[in-house]
C-alpha cells in the first residue's frame, strides 16, 4: 500500500469516527413502532458506540394539558380536581339576582286588628287642606299619631314643600289645624298592616260617612293620598252608587265632558296626580257657594317604589302653589265637574253603614 493509500484510509477512518458522534441511538422504550414490531436493545447492538453522557444544557419538558373551554368573563380556571363545592359563580348562576316579592297580604277581618284603637281626626272648620289617607297603619295605630312609621314620607313631603315652616314629628300631629290650618283623617277608620287588607266594598261602605265629613269641615283643598283611594271614590260618584250625590257636568260647546276624551286611552304613571276635574260644591246658611278641590297625590308610604321621595315633594309642592292660586281667586272650576253634596243623606247612610257593622 502507498503513502497516498494509507494517508486516505487513515483520513476516512478519521472521518468515520467525528461522524459516529451524531449517530442516532434508539432508547429502550414500551411503545412500539409500526417500523420496528420487536423491541430491541439498541445499547447492546451499538455496543462499539460509547454511551452519551447526560447533558446538563438539556431541559426535560412535561406534556401540558389542553386548556378547557370556559367562559371569557371567567378566564380559564385552574387545572385542578374538581372541587364538590359551587364556586361562587355557580352560586351566583343558581341563586336569583333579585328578591322574590312578599307575596301580597289578602283581606283581614276586622277582628283580626280588634286590639288596636282607632286613629283620632284632627279637623277644624275651613282648613287650607285635608289629607284623607286611606286607613290608619299598624304602627300609626299603635302609637296614636297618623303616619307614625318613619319610613313613611309624609312629613318630610310637608316640610319640604314649604306647606310646614319645620319638620314635624307624628307626635305633634294634633298640632296641625292650629299652626298650618292643615287636617288629618282616614277614608277608613279601622287600622291594619296593609291597605290589601282592606277590601273594595268595605273602602265604598265608608265613602259617604267621608264625604259628610268633609262637607261638614268644608276645607279649601281636599288632599287624598293615594291614587288608589281616589279611584274607589270616583268610581262610586260617576256611579251614583252614593246616596245624597248629585253630579252637574258641564257642557263644553254643547258636548259633554265626560265622553270627551277617547275610550281605551292608555294610562299613564301619573295620570291620576294632581288637581282633579272636580270640585265639591256647597250651599251655606247665607246663600253662599263655597266649594273645595280634589286634589290627589301618590302614597307617602316608604313602600311606594312609582314615586320616590324626590318625585313626592314635587307633587306636594305643586299642591302649595294650588292652594296660593285658590287664596287668589284664580282656579276656574267652569270645566269642571260640580259635585252637589246633601250632607242629611250622607249622615243617615253612614248610620246604616255602621249599624250594620254593629250586628255584624
Amino acid at each position: 500500500m502507498s503513502d497516498e493509500d494509507d494517508r486516505d484510509q487513515k483520513s476516512t477512518l478519521a472521518l468515520r469516527k467525528t461522524l459516529s458522534v451524531f449517530s442516532y441511538v434508539s432508547f429502550e422504550s414500551p411503545r412500539r413502532s409500526s417500523r420496528n414490531p420487536a423491541l430491541v436493545n439498541t445499547r447492546t447492538k451499538n455496543a462499539d458506540v460509547k454511551e452519551e453522557e447526560p447533558r446538563d444544557d438539556l431541559v426535560a419538558v412535561t406534556p401540558r394539558k389542553r386548556p378547557q373551554a370556559v367562559d371569557d368573563k371567567e378566564g380559564l380556571k385552574d387545572l385542578e380536581p374538581e372541587d364538590p363545592t359551587p364556586s361562587p359563580v355557580k352560586k351566583a348562576r343558581k341563586s336569583p339576582s333579585k328578591k322574590s316579592p312578599k307575596p301580597r297580604r289578602g283581606y283581614a277581618p276586622p277582628e283580626t286588628y280588634a286590639h288596636l284603637n282607632l286613629l283620632q281626626d284632627h279637623l277644624d272648620y275651613d282648613l287650607d287642606i285635608v289629607f284623607c289617607g286611606i286607613n290608619p297603619g299598624k304602627m300609626s295605630a299603635t302609637k296614636g299619631h297618623h303616619f307614625a312609621n318613619p319610613t313613611n314620607h309624609f312629613w318630610k313631603c310637608l316640610h319640604r314643600s314649604g306647606l310646614t315652616t319645620e319638620l314635624i314629628p307624628p307626635e305633634q300631629d294634633f298640632t296641625l289645624p292650629e299652626r298650618f290650618s292643615l287636617g288629618l283623617t282616614n277614608l277608613v277608620e279601622r287600622p291594619s298592616s296593609s291597605e290589601s287588607e282592606l277590601s273594595v266594598a268595605e273602602m265604598a261602605d265608608s265613602i259617604p260617612a267621608f264625604l259628610a265629613k268633609i262637607t261638614k269641615y268644608r276645607p279649601k283643598i281636599l288632599c287624598i293620598v293615594g291614587v288608589g283611594i281616589w279611584r274607589v271614590i270616583e268610581k262610586n260618584i260617576k256611579n251614583n252608587s252614593v246616596n245624597g250625590v248629585r253630579l252637574e257636568v258641564p257642557e263644553m260647546n254643547g258636548v259633554d265632558d265626560s265622553k270627551a276624551s277617547p275610550k281605551g286611552k292608555k294610562k299613564v304613571k301619573d295620570d291620576d296626580l294632581a288637581l282633579r276635574p272636580y270640585v265639591l260644591v256647597y250651599h251655606s246658611e247665607k246663600e253662599i257657594e263655597s266649594k273645595t278641590l280634589i286634589f290627589v297625590s301618590p302614597s307617602t308610604s316608604g313602600l311606594v317604589t312609582s314615586h320616590q321621595l324626590p318625585d313626592k315633594v314635587v307633587i306636594f309642592s305643586s299642591l302649595r302653589d294650588l292652594l296660593l292660586k285658590y287664596k287668589f281667586g284664580e282656579i276656574d272650576i267652569a270645566p269642571m265637574t260640580k259635585v252637589y253634596i246633601d250632607r242629611s243623606s250622607l249622615v243617615q247612610k253612614s248610620l246604616e253603614f255602621e249599624g250594620v257593622k254593629m250586628e255584624r
